[in-house]
Formats: C-alpha cells, structure tokens, sequence
C-alpha cells in the first residue's frame, strides 16, 4: 500500500515537470515569433494601441497622398524651367531673338531634368507640416517618359504614457512612379524626332499636331522657321497656373 502512494506522488511530480516544460516550450516559441514579426514588421512592440498604429498608417497615407501631388508639380516645374532656358539643346546650339537654334538634343538632357525634378519635389515636402515626414528627401531618376521618385527609409514612432507605457516604430521608406503622359506633356526627345519629321514638309505645324499636349505655330525670320509651342493644360508653376512654353528655331 505504501508502494502505491510513494508512485503516486512521483507520478504527480512527473506531470507537474512536464507541463513546466511545455510552458517553457511554449513560451520560448511565443518569443521566437515576435521577433519573427518584429523583425518583419518593423514593429518594435506588438502591444502598442491599435488606435494609434491606425493614426500612424494614416499620416503614412495622408503624407503619401501629398508627396504623390507634390511630384506632379515639381516635374512641371521642372519641365518649364529646362523649356525656358533652352536647356532641352544641345551646348553647341545658339539662342537668337528669344529662341534657341534647336540643332542638337542635349546629351545630359535626362540629368539635368532629373536634378531639376529632385530639388523641386524636396523644396514642397521641407514646408509638409508633419516633421516626421517633412525630413524625407527624394532622388528622382528618368526612362524615357517614366520618372522614378525613391526616398531613403526612415523610422516612425509613436509612444503611450500611463500606468502600461510603451513605444513602437515602424519603418517607412517612400517610392513611387510618375508619367509624362499623366500630365499630357511630351518628351523633349518626341518633341525632337517630330521636328526632324516635320521639317522638310510644307505643312509643319500641321505636322506638329500630332503632339497632342502642345499646339504649335511657325513663322519664318531670316531664312529660319521660328516654332511657338505652347501647352494644352496649364500647370502650378510658381504659385499660378501657366501654359509651359517652347521657343526655338530649326
């Protein structure tokens, strides 16, 4: 009899030991997926308010939203800027009377479009009224009528005081595509090959048409054609909507 209860109680022992372990086990595997999560996330607290992780992808997309608007005035901005000083040619092409001699496209065209795009589109996002997102800095990059806008990552936070304080971040990095067409304006390279296209023609500025976002008109000055483009929208430039202009000889 005494045999019996002695096994009894290292039986209880035995199952007490056990589900200690699977406690442990379970816990260990309970931390093992939260930094899994974390890791992914970018999250560093799981428990933080759902409330405020909602706020927070809000401003994400409040901040997105406007960096989105931002880019289209910015490559407005700078399209009527390359436009205007005639920085569309070639360094070997002279300017006469107000419009350059659009002999040559420029072999840095793209570079200098993209500089021009990057600085106006950083110049909106500096005065955004969210410092958080205010901070963010854009490299734009151009394939053919494509511009590419990519930012570096950075860390969100947002925190709760009180009895349970805590803290989370996340990890935000901003990318995002425009396209010329989008805000019905040609490249400067269509804009060349059609002029290649139309000059020998009697017609060309009927020819020029066929570049629907600007209407077009010619007239002759010493020998030369004088080309008048003027854009179909009129864009945010500056604080007041312009037509962009293109002035140039052949």
């Amino acid at each position: 009899m005494k045999t019996k209860i002695k096994m009894g109680i290292t039986g209880k022992r035995a199952a007490i030991f056990a589900m200690l372990i699977a406690i442990a086990v379970l816990l260990l595997c309970g931390y093992a997926l939260f930094k899994f999560i974390t890791a992914k996330t970018g999250a560093a607290d799981l428990f933080a308010s759902p409330e405020k992780i909602l706020k927070l992808n809000y401003e994400k997309g409040k901040f997105e939203f406007f960096a989105k608007d931002s880019a289209k005035i910015a490559i407005a901005q700078a399209y009527q800027q390359i436009a205007a000083e005639g920085n569309f040619a070639g360094k070997e092409c002279t300017f006469e009377s107000g419009y350059i001699h659009f002999c040559s496209l420029a072999p840095d065209l793209d570079e200098k479009f993209s500089e021009a795009i990057g600085e106006n589109i950083n110049k909106l996002v500096s005065s955004y009224s969210n410092p958080e997102f205010s901070k963010i800095r854009y490299r734009a990059s151009i394939k053919e009528n494509n511009i590419k806008f990519d930012a570096e990552q950075i860390q969100l936070k947002g925190s709760s005081e009180g009895t349970f304080a805590y803290s989370f971040t996340f990890n935000f990095k901003s990318s995002f595509s425009a396209d010329l067409s989008e805000l019905n304006l040609n490249t400067f390279q269509e804009i060349h090959s059609k002029i290649g296209e139309c000059k020998p023609k009697e017609n060309a500025a009927e020819c020029m048409s066929s570049l629907t976002a600007f209407s077009t008109e010619i007239t002759e000055a010493g020998g030369k054609k004088l080309f008048d483009m003027k854009s179909r929208n009129r864009y945010l430039i500056n604080g007041e909507y312009k037509n962009i202009e293109i002035k140039f000889s052949i």
